[in-house]
This record gives C-alpha cells, sequence and structure tokens, in this order.
C-alpha cells in the first residue's frame, strides 16, 4: 500500500535528518526535502474523519497544556523537536512568559508538533509515549539536548538515550515507535494546523484563534498579551 511505503521512508535511518546541520549541502538539502515529502503525502493519503476524530485518534494525542486549562488567553504552539528556533523559544523566552502570564493564570500554552522532518516526528512519538504529567520535561530535555542527539550519527539510537534518562525502557521505546496510530495522528494533526491556519514553519503561534505575525521574542508577546489581559 502506498502508506505503508510511506510511512516505511518517513522512519527509516536514512531520513532522520538534523535540521540543524548545514543546508548548504545540497545532498542535505535533497534528503530533507524528500523527508517533507514523504510527511505530507502521508498525510494526503491518510482517511480524515474531522478535526476531533483526527485529534482524538489515540489517547496520546491529547492537548498538551502548560498553565490552567480555564486561562482567559490561549497560546497555541506548532513546533518542531529539531527546529533551533524552537529550541531558542523554549530556552529563552518561554520562562519569561512562564513568569509572567502563565503561573499568573492569565494565559495557557497548547503544544502542538509540527515536525519538519522524520527524525522530528520521531522524538514527538517518544514524549507523547511518555507520562502525561511528565510529557513538558521531556521536551524541555529534547531542546536541552537537541544539538547532541539531533546530529548524532544514530539518531535514533541518541533519541532512546534521551528517553532513558527520563525513565523509558528500551522495550517502551522500541514500542512507540511502531506505534502507527501515534505515527498517523501526529501527521493528521500538523495536515489540520496547514489547513486551518496555513502553518508552514515553526514556531509558529496561535494567540486566541489569531496568528502571531511578530518576531517569537518576549517583547513581541507582551504587547500582545497585554491588551487581551482582563
Amino acid at each position: 500500500m502506498i502508506i505503508a511505503s510511506i510511512q516505511d521512508v518517513c522512519l527509516s535511518p536514512r531520513f532522520a535528518i538534523p535540521i540543524l546541520r548545514d543546508s548548504s549541502q545540497p545532498l542535505e538539502i535533497l534528503v530533507r526535502l524528500l523527508s517533507l515529502i514523504a510527511l505530507l503525502a502521508l498525510s494526503i493519503y491518510a482517511p480524515t474523519t474531522g478535526v476531533a476524530a483526527n485529534l482524538a485518534l489515540a489517547d496520546a494525542l491529547k492537548e498538551r497544556v502548560l498553565g490552567n486549562q480555564a486561562a482567559p488567553i490561549t497560546i497555541v504552539e506548532y513546533a518542531s523537536l529539531t527546529c533551533s528556533h524552537c529550541k531558542i523559544f523554549h530556552q529563552d523566552v518561554l520562562p519569561a512568559l512562564m513568569k509572567a502570564y502563565i503561573e499568573t493564570g492569565k494565559a495557557k500554552l497548547v503544544f502542538r508538533d509540527f515536525p519538519l522532518d522524520g527524525l522530528a516526528l520521531r522524538a514527538s512519538m517518544m514524549a507523547r509515549c511518555a507520562p502525561t504529567d511528565r510529557y513538558f520535561k521531556y521536551i524541555d530535555a529534547l531542546y536541552q539536548t537537541q544539538s547532541a542527539w539531533a546530529a548524532d550519527s544514530n539518531p535514533l539510537i541518541a533519541l532512546a538515550r534521551v528517553g532513558k534518562l527520563g525513565g523509558m525502557k528500551q522495550t517502551d521505546f522500541d514500542a512507540c515507535m511502531k506505534d502507527e496510530d501515534l505515527f498517523n495522528g501526529i501527521l493528521r494533526s500538523r495536515q489540520v494546523a496547514a489547513i486551518e491556519f496555513s502553518v508552514e514553519g515553526t514556531p509558529t503561534f496561535i494567540i486566541n484563534g489569531k496568528k502571531m505575525t511578530q518576531p517569537a521574542t518576549f517583547e513581541s508577546f507582551d504587547s500582545i498579551l497585554k491588551k487581551l489581559t482582563p
């Protein structure tokens, strides 16, 4: 079947290409392009039955939220775990947002996967296979160690090592990587993001239903969120 063959391509080691490497290399550009085509192709061929059904495909795909669910401001982040700009946001901007808006109950942040390559997809799968209350700890660890596991010559093995540091057994990691429902669900939610909000790259932020067009700095967020704060 077409879907099966595309899935094999997406999960093969040759497509676990970190986005951090020098994109000036022609071969690197070609491989990253083919990886993205494979991801998009699977999204197109995978059957869809509406946004709610897509996002509820597996329990692991339930929304991951930082902050009070009842907060009046909702910040949706579409991110890829191999994205260097996403890493910068999580390390340099999010802590200030947490202190000023999320921990104070003014806003909540919803993290949604938008993998840019096969390795990012697998990293997303691993984080979602972790216990829900440890999900963001995995996300933090993946961004903190991104330059190591994403650039490793055996990235899948390196990714498993990150999982082990968080308490994930190798058998659980292997089972997670074979979870077709989770694999398809992440790609379908990616498709929803592209259709509903025209998400093309990462990080992309949607604040109370509107796409943020300013640079992802604390100052930019602050200028927007102040106007929305009751």
